[in-house]
């Protein structure tokens, strides 16, 4: 059901589009002929891929695009997925964000080389795009991911002689991670 809800927004967004005379054609990442068959009927190729919140839908998936845009040689403009800061700004950034700028800017610089007309939209995250959003359930998903997912999970199981690493360091202060939270809340 929630498949199906998804593929009808995406024919309703796709119906208003074709209604203000836009047209849109298919094509797919994993097929490069079908790829650059559907650039080819256009002029202007606007990728909307985020790369942020689910690796799977990485920005190095642009690189495609900009594959196909080659070949094709008719692309008038090209607006890849810069929805947010502006990485070349970014140096200072830490992970997990500092991957995704890094993917973005090997993206830029293929663009560049490439020699397509771009154009770079960054909206520069701003404010009013967490109006409203659940940003402690986005940090708790991505904890759950991390440890789930990526199976980050330890566990040190103290047996016989051996002896807890702390107790030979009597004199820095440890903490349990509740108490390391607490600080927090």
């Amino acid at each position: 059901m929630a498949g199906w809800l998804h593929k009808e927004k995406k024919r309703l967004k796709g119906a208003k589009f074709k209604k203000q005379g836009a047209r849109l054609v298919d094509g797919s990442l994993s097929d490069h002929r079908s790829l650059v068959d559907a650039v080819k009927k256009v002029d202007v190729v606007i990728c909307t891929i985020s790369g942020v919140h689910f690796p799977s839908h990485n920005a190095l998936l642009q690189l495609k695009f900009v594959e196909a845009i080659k070949e094709a040689g008719n692309i008038k403009r090209f607006l890849p997925s810069e929805f947010g800061m502006d990485p070349s700004q970014m140096d200072h950034a830490v992970k997990p964000g500092k991957g995704t700028f890094k993917d973005k800017m090997i993206v830029r610089k293929a663009i560049e080389d490439a020699k397509i007309p771009f154009t770079y939209v960054s909206a520069n995250c701003f404010a009013g795009y967490f109006v409203g959003m659940d940003l402690a359930g986005l940090v708790i998903v991505g904890h759950l991911y991390h440890i789930f997912y990526e199976g980050c999970l330890t566990n040190f199981e103290i047996e016989g002689e051996a002896e807890e690493a702390s107790k030979h360091y009597p004199d820095v202060q440890n903490m349990r991670m509740d108490q390391y939270l607490k600080c927090y809340l």
